[in-house]
């Protein structure tokens, strides 16, 4: 299973979480002078993760090393720049979503 979190917005994905909904949504926050925080929880064993972006509050390490599948997930992550707290764009959500919902 995967879900995204838009600032109080949860959605699944793919779902009702739809291309559409992330660019609306990061978007109107951007636009009302508001910070965005992007958190996507993937759970599919072995998977289990919660990667944030954006003006997240800071969350404890899951305290654990990354297994093989989530090092690959999370590679993903780092190419697309979303580990950068500011200036991603809801297209990189949307790119990793897609990416990562072929791998899950």
């Amino acid at each position: 299973m995967i879900s995204i979190r838009i600032g109080a917005q949860e959605r699944k994905w793919p779902g009702d979480g739809d291309e559409k909904w992330v660019h609306e949504q990061i978007n109107g926050l951007r636009r009302d002078g508001q910070g965005v925080c992007v958190q996507i929880t993937i759970q599919h064993a072995p998977i289990n993760m919660i990667l944030a972006a954006g003006s997240c509050p800071p969350a404890c390490g899951g305290g654990r090393p990354f297994n093989r599948e989530e090092l690959q997930i999370f590679d993903i992550w780092q190419k697309l720049r979303l580990q950068d707290n500011s200036g991603f764009g809801p297209g990189q959500v949307v790119a990793f979503l897609k990416q990562v919902g072929h791998k899950s």
